[in-house]
């Protein structure tokens, strides 16, 4: 059964940013919301959308890396061009995501909510 939070809630409250780096991690649990869940063999993916009711291509689709399968842990590397500002808009992009398991015959929706991605000044590196 899928759960419903903002995707900061992932990153233990950290703001997602226009042309950042971060590192997502995500438990997947079993359907009694505490028993983690081996995710061996599993594809488990991110997808940022303007709208749940789009129905055009997500802004972003990202595949998680399994850290910890065994304890239905995984992490999604978003990197600062998957977070591109000529994607990501305006002052505060505020859409939505779903993290989904997508393997052959398994797809079920394990995540959703909304996803804020916030533009700040940045220094040249």
């Amino acid at each position: 059964m899928a759960t419903e939070g903002a995707l900061a809630d992932l990153v233990t409250g950290e703001t997602l940013f226009v042309g950042g780096d971060f590192s997502i991690p995500f438990t997947v649990y079993q359907s009694d919301g505490s028993t983690a869940q081996n995710i061996t063999g599993w594809t488990v993916v991110l997808d940022i959308r303007r709208r749940d009711t789009s129905n055009t291509p997500p802004l972003l689709t990202v595949t998680a890396t399994p850290t910890t399968p065994i304890s239905g842990v995984c992490t999604f590397a978003l990197s600062a061009e998957d977070l591109d500002a000529d994607v990501f808009t305006g002052d505060e992009f505020q859409g939505r995501y779903s993290i989904w398991r997508t393997d052959t015959g398994s797809r079920v929706p394990l995540r959703y909510g909304d996803c804020v991605i916030n533009r700040t000044t940045q220094a040249d590196s």
